[in-house]
């Protein structure tokens, strides 16, 4: 997060808002107020590609009965709140490799953030979903978001 801090401090002139959190929720519906793109960046344990880039859409899934709502869910938390059409919105995964308490950064991970710094940064100087579109994998299906619509949520505890 400190690179696109640090980036946007260094581009005063582009209307670039950071919002770091650990998990989704509901009130980010509000970050979302009045913005053109979103763009969702999490790691993924699933997948080939080092670094993907999908558009999102909303979507109904299981994880808004959870402490947290996948980007789909919460596109369509923003619109289920009656709070217009949600910006264009992009999931920018990068592939980590364990996600193991205590456990360091793998090299295969530093690679793969690595590769989505290089990505964002050219998303960061051309930031229209036209151009993020062209970004997008074309053969890359979404990362899994936990609990969606086409599988049973869990059981609970």
């Amino acid at each position: 997060m400190a690179r696109v801090v640090d980036w946007i401090k260094d581009h005063p002139d582009r209307p670039v808002t950071a919002v770091e959190d650990f998990q989704l929720q509901v009130e980010h519906t509000l970050d979302l107020q009045g913005r053109d793109l979103a763009l969702f960046v999490d790691a993924t344990a699933s997948g080939h590609a080092p670094v993907v880039l999908h558009r999102v859409q909303p979507a109904v899934d299981f994880s808004f009965s959870t402490h947290s709502l996948s980007p789909p869910a919460l596109l369509q938390a923003f619109v289920t709140l009656d709070r217009g059409t949600p910006p264009t919105a992009f999931s920018l995964a990068a592939r980590g490799h364990s996600f193991s308490l205590g456990h360091s950064l793998s090299e295969q991970a530093a690679q793969s953030l690595e590769e989505a710094w290089v990505l964002l940064e050219r998303m960061l100087e051309s930031p229209s979903s036209k151009a993020w579109e062209e970004l997008c994998a074309p053969d890359a299906s979404p990362p899994h978001h936990a609990h969606s619509a086409d599988e049973p949520p869990p059981p609970a505890p």
